[in-house]
Parts: C-alpha cells; sequence; structure tokens
C-alpha cells in the first residue's frame, strides 16, 4: 500500500512538470511570435497610413475642388492640355487648363481618366486673351490680324518681354506698361515682327476672361 502511495505521488510530479514544460513552451511561443505579428499589424497600418496619405490631399484657400467626368482631352502643346469635364447633375461642362508637367502627370495616365469621374482641384485666375497688337497703326500679327472688333478692351504703352523670338512649345509673357505705370501681362508666341517692337509704344486688343487651372486630380473608383 505504501509503495502504491508513493507511485501515485511520483506520477502526479511527473504530470506537474510535464504540465509546466507545456506552459513554458506556449509562453515561449507566444513571446515569439506575438512581437513579429505586433509588427506585422504595424507594418499593415503604416500601409494603410501611407495609402490614405497618397489619396488624400489638402487644397489651398484659393483652389476649388468639383466631382465630374472628364469627357474630351485635347492636346494644346505638350505639356498642355485643354480638359472638358462635364458635371450631370447640374447639366453643365467646363473647360479647364491642364500642364501634366506642373501637376507630375504621365501622358498615358492622363487619357486612361477619359470618360471617367474625377475630383478636380483648379485655380480660377483673371486672364488677358490678346487679339492684335498694333504697332504705329499697323498690326504685329500680319496676314493673320483680325478684323478691327471695338467690343474688345485696349491698352496702349510700352512693349516689353519680346526680346527674343519664343522657341519652345509654351508661349512666352509679354507686358505693356501704360503712362499711369499699370503692367498688363499677356502669354503669346513672339515672332520676328513682335521682337522688332519691344520697347516700343504699341496698342493691344484683348478680352478677360478666366482660366480655370488644374492643380490637382484624383481618380474616382466610380
Amino acid at each position: 500500500m505504501k509503495s502504491y502511495f508513493i507511485f501515485l505521488l511520483s506520477l502526479v510530479f511527473m504530470l506537474s512538470v510535464c504540465d509546466m514544460k507545456a506552459q513554458k513552451i506556449i509562453g515561449d511561443t507566444i513571446t515569439k511570435t506575438n512581437p513579429d505579428s505586433t509588427i506585422i499589424k504595424k507594418e499593415n497600418n503604416s500601409n494603410a497610413v501611407e495609402e490614405i496619405q497618397q489619396e488624400y490631399y489638402e487644397p489651398s484657400d484659393d483652389e476649388i475642388q468639383e466631382f465630374g467626368i472628364i469627357t474630351e482631352i485635347e492636346d494644346s502643346a505638350y505639356p498642355v492640355f485643354n480638359i472638358t469635364v462635364e458635371f450631370p447633375e447640374r447639366q453643365l461642362q467646363a473647360g479647364f487648363y491642364l500642364n501634366i508637367e506642373a501637376i507630375n502627370l504621365q501622358m498615358d495616365e492622363l487619357y486612361e481618366l477619359l470618360d471617367k469621374y474625377a475630383t478636380i482641384f483648379y485655380t480660377s485666375d483673371e486672364d488677358n486673351d490678346l487679339t492684335d497688337m498694333k504697332l504705329d497703326g499697323i498690326s504685329l500679327f500680319g496676314e493673320y490680324a483680325p478684323e478691327e472688333d471695338y467690343s474688345s478692351d485696349n491698352i496702349t504703352g510700352i512693349l516689353s518681354g519680346a526680346e527674343s523670338v519664343t522657341m519652345s512649345d509654351l508661349p512666352g509673357k509679354i507686358y505693356i506698361t501704360d503712362e499711369n505705370n499699370r503692367i498688363f501681362e499677356f502669354e503669346w508666341y513672339v515672332d520676328e515682327m513682335m521682337v522688332k517692337a519691344n520697347g516700343k509704344k504699341v496698342t493691344a486688343y484683348y478680352y478677360s476672361t478666366y482660366r480655370n487651372s488644374i492643380t490637382h486630380i484624383i481618380p474616382s473608383e466610380q
């Protein structure tokens, strides 16, 4: 009987030791695996945050936000494009000026947005649309001179910024300063006739319009 009792005690002791070892193994496993899973979670969280940051855009006070369908993309002179956006809910459409290099957008990425919804951020600035320029009553536009338009605005002053012929695909900026030191800016492709008029008194005819320039585009999943 005494031997049997000792045997039971030994058995209980052995089972206890085995249970402690098992708990230690489990504990070691938890200790070793939990940090890894936490790192994975952190990595997942980090990736999620990064994706959100890539999609999130904080507009400036001057930027306007709209949501619509890009229905037309017209290649003006690379990297400039004229974009037409339709707003179905308001039953209207608007034209936008886009320099894809200014917003770090590739041409193929732009055309992938055709006929798709997108969130568009843009600025709307007053722009002087030059229609004619005369020196001593003679148009500097030569054979491309338009018919006399008495409805347009005009400014007379000293031409500057036309020191050389425009060689790039984008128009240059020229200026006319009137007798009151008001400066009027125009975008134009300067040719040889205009270079000869630089520094002289000219009269420019123009219309004041507003240019909607796209500053950022976020494609929609719709």
